[in-house]
């Protein structure tokens, strides 16, 4: 007979917090403190931008084609819907938008700590990443986003691109390094993962961002980087685990995803599905509201 589902009940922690608020610095920027000197030099630490090229080139060759080149345009379309989207050529429109589909999806910065842009007609749909989704840093990390936070913002995109009403949406991004970094991530992730694009045409519109509006991603920790993840590794990650049948996007529960991803509940993640578990502790004995004895985990482990 199989068993109910079982959320923890005794890992709920009545007063976790519902917001955390993020330490503002900039992971391109190593402070380095020389002896008997008061100034301290700042110096930038240099991309290490290179492809994945076997990533990408795996990506291409067994990725479920969704699209269709004709000449030097790039089509795509998204499960459920009739519409064919054209993939943008990278270039800016007149309002400073990076165009992703044309005429449909758009990427855009805006000043950090002023007003979210509001709509100006009924067919531009303005979006952004909630407060409650934004990645929290542990040091100088900055992202990427996980996978609940990822995969709802991509059902998102689908679901205002399947509306029908030919709206214009647009990701707004604060003019930070790491914000634009973080846009790049999820709108490359949707057209990768969404409509079946590689991670070499997914970075089509992004072509010609400045290098220095975006960055790698790196260890959560605060010494110099020295092995940075791209955008495009990040993409063909995805799609490598759609393959092998870790990642079914489709059919995440994204509610029990951020329940059990909580420190307050676990902080655990299945990372492939009904064998293996990665999580935080036991401990001996309970330290405080984040920490847990083995006898917590118990009706997780024998649930199904």
């Amino acid at each position: 007979m199989k068993k109910e589902k079982i959320l923890l009940e005794p890992l709920v922690h009545p007063k976790a917090p519902t917001s955390m608020k993020p330490r503002d610095f900039s992971p391109r920027k190593v402070i380095e403190k020389e002896k008997g000197k008061e100034e301290e030099k700042i110096s930038l630490v240099e991309d290490a931008d290179t492809d994945r090229l076997e990533l990408d080139s795996l990506s291409q060759a067994s990725t479920p084609s969704k699209h269709k080149e004709e000449g030097s345009v790039c089509k795509a379309r998204i499960a459920g819907c009739e519409e064919e989207f054209v993939l943008g050529s990278g270039s800016f429109d007149g309002h400073g938008k990076l165009e992703i589909l044309k005429g449909r999806l758009f990427l855009k910065k805006y000043r950090k700590g002023s007003k979210f842009p509001s709509q100006t007609d009924g067919r531009d749909v303005h979006m952004c990443v909630p407060a409650r989704l934004r990645y929290f840093p542990f040091c100088a990390d900055f992202g990427p986003f996980n996978l609940g936070t990822t995969i709802t913002m991509l059902r998102s995109f689908e679901d205002k691109l399947r509306s029908g009403t030919q709206e214009r949406i647009t990701l707004f991004v604060e003019d930070t390094i790491t914000d634009v970094t973080n846009g790049m991530y999820l709108i490359g992730s949707f057209l990768c993962v969404s409509m079946g694009l590689s991670p070499s045409e997914a970075w089509i519109p992004f072509a010609q961002v400045s290098p220095w509006d975006h960055c790698p991603f790196r260890d959560a920790t605060w010494a110099p980087s020295t092995f940075n993840i791209t955008l495009r590794d990040c993409w063909a990650g995805l799609q490598r685990a759609m393959e092998q049948g870790l990642l079914d996007p489709s059919s995440l529960d994204v509610n029990e995803y951020f329940y059990y991803e909580s420190p307050w509940n676990g902080d655990m993640h299945e990372v492939v599905k009904g064998k293996f578990i990665a999580f935080r502790g036991p401990k001996g004995s309970t330290m405080n509201d984040t920490s847990f004895i083995p006898s917590d985990f118990e009706l997780v482990f024998h649930a199904t």
